[in-house]
C-alpha cells in the first residue's frame, strides 16, 4: 500500500472518531437519543477500521478524542465480543467485523447485481486498456471499495485494494452517490460546511443524472468516471467506477465509456430496485 493511500485511510479514521465525539459534545445529537458508551465504542471501532495496521490504545484514544482509560475499558468489552483483536499492547479490528461487513454487502445485494455488468464492461469496452472497473459503496462520510476487475495492462500501483476508504466528497464515486440524496441527507453525512462547499459541484452532477468524473484526484494521470447504482428508494447504495490511464477523452457525457457506463448502471439499478427489504 502506498504512503499516500495509508495517509488517506488514517486521516479518515481520525476524522470518523472525532466526528462521533464532537457531535455528542456539541449537542448535534439530541440529548437522550443515543447511549454514550455505545457512541464511544462505535468511535473506537471506526478508528481501528480506518487504520491498515494495529494501533496502541493511546493512538486510538487520540484519534477518537477519548480518554485512554475509557478506551481500555471499551477495548476489553469489544475483545470479548471478537470485534477487536489484541496482541500485546496493539489492537486491530477483530474477526466478528468480517461477518458484519459481509452481512452489509449481502443486504445491499450490490456485488451480486453489479459484478456481471462490471465484467461485461471490462471485456466489451475496456478490453486491453490500462483501466480498472470497480464497485464502491459508502459508510458514513467515506467511500469504500468493495470489488474491482482489471487486466494485465493495468499498472499495479493504480489498483486500489478492496476495503480502501476515502472521503466521500473528495472522490468521483462519492459525489456520484451524494448527487442522488436529498440536501438534508447530504448535510447529515457531510455537515453544513462541507455540504456548502460541494453544493455547486453536486448541482452539476445531478444535471448529468449522477454521472461524475475527475482527473488525478488520488493518482497523477489517472482519470475516473463513475455512475451511481440506485437502491429500492431511488437513492444510491453504490457506484460503478471506471479509472485508469489514458482516460482524458472519456471524461465527458458523450464518450463511449460514459454512455456504456450509464446504461450498465441503469440496468443494475433496476435489479437493485427489485430487491425487497427483508
Amino acid at each position: 500500500m502506498s504512503g499516500a493511500a495509508k495517509g488517506v485511510q488514517r486521516g479518515a479514521a481520525s476524522r470518523a472518531g472525532r466526528q462521533v465525539d464532537a457531535a455528542d459534545a456539541s449537542g448535534d445529537i439530541a440529548r437522550g437519543t443515543t447511549i454514550q458508551s455505545v457512541d464511544r465504542a462505535a468511535a473506537v471501532l471506526k478508528v481501528l477500521a480506518g487504520n491498515p495496521g494495529a494501533m496502541s490504545a493511546i493512538d486510538v484514544a487520540s484519534a477518537a478524542g477519548l480518554d485512554r482509560t475509557t478506551v481500555h475499558r471499551i477495548m476489553r468489552t469489544l475483545i470479548a465480543a471478537d470485534l477487536v483483536e489484541a496482541r500485546g499492547a496493539s489492537y486491530r479490528v477483530g474477526p466478528a467485523c468480517l461477518g458484519l461487513g459481509a452481512a452489509r454487502l449481502n443486504a445491499l445485494n450490490l456485488r451480486e447485481a453489479a459484478v456481471p455488468y462490471a465484467v461485461d464492461f471490462q471485456q466489451a469496452v475496456v478490453k486491453d486498456r490500462p483501466v480498472v472497473v470497480s464497485l464502491s459503496s459508502y459508510a458514513g462520510d467515506e467511500v469504500v471499495i468493495v470489488d474491482r476487475i482489471w487486466t494485465a495492462a493495468v499498472p499495479l500501483n493504480i489498483i486500489m485494494g478492496i476495503g480502501w476508504r476515502f472521503p466521500i466528497d473528495q472522490t468521483v464515486s462519492g459525489r456520484a452517490m451524494l448527487s442522488t440524496m436529498s440536501e438534508a441527507e447530504v448535510e447529515r453525512i457531510l455537515g453544513a460546511a462541507r455540504r456548502d462547499k460541494l453544493a455547486g459541484r453536486l448541482r452539476a452532477v445531478r444535471k448529468r443524472e449522477g454521472l461524475e468524473w475527475g482527473m488525478g484526484e488520488f493518482h497523477a494521470g489517472v482519470g475516473t468516471l463513475a455512475c451511481p447504482l440506485l437502491g429500492p428508494e431511488g437513492v444510491a447504495v453504490g457506484a460503478m467506477v471506471v479509472a485508469g490511464l489514458g482516460m482524458e477523452d472519456e471524461l465527458s457525457e458523450t464518450s463511449d465509456f460514459a454512455q456504456y457506463l450509464r446504461r450498465s448502471a441503469q440496468t443494475v439499478s433496476r435489479l437493485l430496485a427489485a430487491a425487497r427489504w427483508n
